[in-house]
């Protein structure tokens, strides 16, 4: 897998060895990127169920400031560690090894993220659970994207409180969801 643009464009970085994670295509990534701007000036990622990091990375490469990275398996937090000390971005990146509910109360008022980036286990159900948690955490910058990534035939709930759905877009068997605060 590869970095597409920006800083470390073309980089190469690892992905997970195992079945438990599945990457996030370069199509996906270039596609999602596209949509919510190509670069950015600073800001703040949340890459929730972060596989090998390559979405935060991403978002880094383009100009992020800094990437919160959370994944619960080990052979994962081991990718996503080896990626950020060969690209040489440790002091850009706090990775948490834990389950999302307990790292996002551990997150919880240290910071705000402009764009969180939730890329669950096929058959996660608690959409509606962990956007309450991102809110009530209060993790949402004022102008948040919150994006999910899923199978084209999931189907989310168009808000959940004042979290609104805004656009859909399907690649293949993969859909990305995305979300912002009402305004």
């Amino acid at each position: 897998m590869r970095i597409i643009a920006g800083e470390y464009r073309s980089r190469i970085i690892k992905t997970p060895k195992n079945n438990k994670t599945r990457p996030t295509t370069d199509k996906i990534r270039e596609a999602l990127f596209n949509v919510i701007g190509p670069y950015f000036d600073g800001g703040r990622i949340l890459d929730i169920f972060a596989g090998s990091g390559a979405v935060a990375i991403e978002g880094l490469s383009r100009g992020f400031d800094k990437a919160v990275l959370i994944d619960k398996d080990v052979e994962a937090i081991r990718c996503i560690k080896e990626n950020i000390k060969q690209l040489d971005i440790s002091d850009r990146c706090f990775v948490i090894n834990n389950d999302y509910k307990k790292a996002l109360f551990k997150l919880k008022g240290t910071q705000r993220f402009d764009l969180i980036y939730i890329d669950p286990p096929y058959r996660f159900i608690e959409y509606e659970d962990l956007i309450k948690l991102l809110v009530s955490c209060d993790l949402l910058d004022h102008l948040a994207l919150i994006i999910i990534e899923t199978t084209k035939d999931q189907i989310l709930n168009d808000r959940y409180n004042d979290i609104i759905k805004y656009k859909e877009s399907i690649y293949g068997i993969s859909k990305l969801t995305y979300y912002k605060k009402e305004e």
